[in-house]
């Protein structure tokens, strides 16, 4: 089995590409998609790795010349996803006024040694700040995860706490909803026998998915972070622990050990490409929500609360087959430019 990790490194291509054609032309501003045309031409071998890691049927098995136009689609497609982390380089903006959208390079401001500490400095922070990864974590768990979980994030500063430490380790990072019943709406174009048996068999449309988010998993913070997650994801019908990387070997034999014992899973979440991203640990499902659990964290969250009347709408409008929309939940789209 291949070993995956953090190997595309997507921003830090583009800002290199960016930096390069500014020092060859004193200019720099290219779109998405000549970005991607540039990455295939000058990261061949990582383009290859990232189709022999791809599970798309459309990049599978494929060579990066038998691939070229799919794998081209994929790397523009995630650039503007990424938008506002390529921003966040010293001397990359992107200008708007246009279509399609340039991402301009410009070292005016910017010393080449501030860059540098200022690179270093991004890194150290986005490694830090779990926050950047809920966007990226939405994707893969919508798009790449098979299971098409509409999830939201909601910020635990609007809780309410009582009393000190009532509500510590109450709330997830994120709660997600799965339509068990998509699938059979968009392939069976809406096939009411096949819906109205399942109903009848008592089949129940949506599950619901929590989620700890955590930059790392060390022998330090494994079972915190563990028992964090089983404290405020165990209500659901999936309990799962996410972060980027496993850091030694104790700290991976705890966590499996632990993940056995409990049910909670874990995904690996790559921070540069969600695609890349995987199920290390299957959750064990929980066959009944833990409603009063539910209802505490609505009542504790305005925000929780607010947002989660799509959720009760949808649970409630079930026999109508309305359909749940990324946008409802805050998911970013992958915006094409023509």
């Amino acid at each position: 089995m291949v070993t995956k990790g953090p190997y595309f490194h997507l921003t830090k291509k583009v800002h290199d590409i960016l930096k390069s054609e500014y020092e060859k032309n004193s200019k720099a501003e290219l779109t998405a998609k000549r970005i991607a045309e540039i990455i295939i031409e000058r990261y061949r071998d990582d383009c290859q790795e990232k189709i022999n890691r791809s599970r798309s049927p459309l990049l599978k098995g494929k060579t990066v010349d038998s691939a070229r136009g799919d794998l081209e689609f994929q790397i523009k497609a995630q650039i503007l996803i990424q938008q506002e982390r390529i921003k966040r380089y010293p001397n990359i903006n992107i200008d708007f006024s246009v279509k399609p959208r340039l991402f301009v390079y410009n070292e005016k401001s910017t010393q080449p040694s501030e860059q540098e500490d200022a690179d270093k400095k991004i890194k150290k922070e986005e490694d830090k700040k779990e926050k950047f990864l809920y966007p990226m974590l939405q994707q893969y768990l919508y798009y790449y995860s098979g299971y098409k979980i509409f999830s939201r994030h909601i910020p635990h500063e609007g809780s309410s706490s009582s009393e000190a430490g009532a509500n510590k380790w109450l709330h997830p990072d994120l709660v997600g909803l799965q339509d068990m019943q998509d699938d059979y709406m968009q392939d069976n174009h809406k096939n009411d026998e096949m819906i109205s048996l399942m109903k009848n068999i008592g089949h129940k449309r949506f599950k619901f998915w929590s989620f700890e988010v955590k930059p790392e998993i060390n022998i330090g913070n494994v079972r915190e972070s563990f028992f964090q997650t089983v404290a405020n994801s165990f209500w659901a019908n999936f309990a799962y622990l996410v972060a980027t990387k496993i850091t030694g070997e104790e700290a991976n034999k705890e966590l499996r050990w632990l993940a056995n014992l409990h049910g909670v899973g874990f995904i690996r979440l790559d921070k540069d490409d969600a695609s890349n991203s995987d199920i290390i640990i299957p959750a064990k499902e929980r066959e009944k929500i833990d409603w009063n659990m539910f209802y505490r964290l609505i009542s504790s969250n305005k925000k929780y609360n607010d947002d989660y009347l799509c959720l009760a709408n949808a649970v409630l409008d079930s026999r109508t087959k309305k359909s749940l929309e990324t946008k409802d939940w805050g998911i970013e789209e992958i915006e094409i430019d023509d």
